[in-house]
Formats: structure tokens, sequence, C-alpha cells
């Protein structure tokens, strides 16, 4: 059985087009069968394919430039890997990003991480309430989060399904400091989290459905731990996290800046996402 959200079959990369290029500011990994592929490239692109990776306790590594942009990152956002040998040369973070696949029961889920600009504004131009494909041996059927967990036989209730934003600035205001204990990966994380904390947005206004998806994203995105931390860890997890976009929205932040700037510095550590966890448990 596979699940993943609806709009995850509308996902397409905007490449240059992308303003957060996800080609700067990680570290990439270069598996095995690429790193083996790489060095049998002739030619001056060959030559400089083995001159930007490095090796570090065993795990080969694209050589960032000083300004932490990928080496194959030209000025126009498009991939000097793509332009020279296609889209199936790239190694396997660069092909997958931002997809993720996690294994909960007997089904896989799969998604979108919510660092990538196009992933966010997917999420964030739904107009329902978001909903999810379960594809199995008969088929696929489209399904809401409260009946998804019933298929997986995870405990969960219709109110513990949308985003109470009452609750999650509750707890916002009352774990707030745990994210002090969170690495941060950009220096512009920790003021937008000042200003978070130290002032009151200019307006109150709430858009259910778009905060009540973002809730059930991060719920969804982190089922893999509801074994370990339980049902109501995970959703006091989501609606803190959404509580926190919230605020970022309603404070001036663009809201694909806010999710996307959210995401690099806990969706995509997992350190941090457990360091949450454990602060929020009931």
């Amino acid at each position: 059985m596979t699940i993943r959200p609806v709009f995850y079959s509308r996902f397409r990369c905007k490449a240059s087009a992308c303003r957060y290029t996800c080609c700067a500011g990680w570290e990439i990994d270069v598996d095995e069968d690429s790193a083996r592929f790489y060095k049998t490239v002739k030619g001056a692109f060959g030559d400089k394919l083995r001159k930007n990776i490095l090796t570090e306790n065993g795990v080969s590594l694209f050589r960032l430039r000083e300004d932490k942009r990928c080496p194959f990152l030209q000025d126009d956002g498009l991939c000097e890997m793509i332009l020279n040998l296609g889209e199936e040369s790239l190694c396997e973070i660069c092909r997958e990003h931002p997809r993720f696949y996690e294994t909960v029961g007997d089904a896989e889920l799969q998604g979108l991480g919510m660092s990538c600009e196009a992933a966010a504004e997917l999420l964030l131009s739904e107009k329902d309430l978001l909903s999810f494909a379960i594809e199995d041996d008969e088929g696929t059927e489209d399904s809401n989060l409260l009946s998804l967990c019933q298929t997986l036989k995870i405990p969960m209730t219709e109110s513990q399904g949308r985003f109470d934003a009452a609750f999650g600035e509750r707890l916002l205001a009352d774990r707030f400091d745990a994210l002090a204990d969170c690495e941060t990966m950009d220096e512009d994380w920790a003021r937008l989290l000042l200003d978070v904390k130290t002032k009151t947005p200019d307006a109150e206004a709430f858009d259910g459905v778009v905060f009540h998806n973002i809730y059930q994203y991060i719920f969804y995105r982190q089922l893999e731990w509801w074994e370990d931390y339980g049902v109501e860890a995970l959703c006091r997890y989501a609606a803190f996290s959404t509580a926190l976009i919230r605020r970022l929205i309603l404070s001036g932040t663009p809201p694909v800046t806010a999710l996307t700037h959210w995401s690099e510095e806990i969706e995509y550590s997992t350190e941090n996402v457990e360091i949450l966890l454990k602060a929020l448990l009931p």
C-alpha cells in the first residue's frame, strides 16, 4: 500500500524560476552508484566533476563553493550537470528531492518536503481540506486524514484531525523556549523567531483551510514517530509548528517563505523534530 497527498503527482521542479534554490546551503551527498559513474565521465566536464567531489568519513560529497552553492549551479539557476549529461545523471538526493518516503506498518508514505518552493506552493494552493491518495492492489481511493489513520490503525480522534488555533497559540507561548534548544541553520531564522516572540501580529485573520492543511501535512509528515511518542504528541507538535508558521505569516512573512524556512530549520532536521516532540509531550 502506498499513501501520498493528492498534490504529490502535480509536483514539478521550477528549476531556474525558483527563488529558494535547493542547490545552495545544503550538504549534498553523492550516492555510490553516481560516484562511480562520475569517475567515468570524459572531457573537461568529467575533470570538473572529479575536482568537485570530496570524501569525508567514507561518504562522497560535492565540494560547495564559498557561498555554499553547488559547484554545478549556474548563475542563471540551471544545473550544469543536467545540461551536460541529462537529468538521469543526477545523484540520488538531487533526483529525489524534495520527495520523501517513510514506512508505517505495511504502508509506504510518500510526500514532498516543504523546503521546496514548488511543494510549498502546492500545499498552500489547496482550496479544500487536504486529502490523500491510498493505493493498493484494488486501486486508488482518496481519503481524508482521519480515514487514513483508521486505515493505518492509528487512534486519531476527529478533533485531533483539525488545527485549533487557540490551542496552538497556548503551546507556542508555553513551549516557545524549546526552539532555543534546536540547532539553527540560518541567522535569518533566529531573527524571525525573535520577531514572533516579541511582536503581536498585525491581524488575527484566520484562513481555516490553509492552516488546517498545514497542520495535517505536518502531522502526516511525522507519522513514522507515532509509536514512539504517541498521537497526542504528534498533534501537539503539528499544532505548535502550525501556530509558529501562522504567526510568521500574520507578522508579514510571505506564506511560501514562512513554510520553506520552517521546513529547512525543523522538518529537515531529525534532531530538531525530536527536541520539539519531547518538549511537547503531554
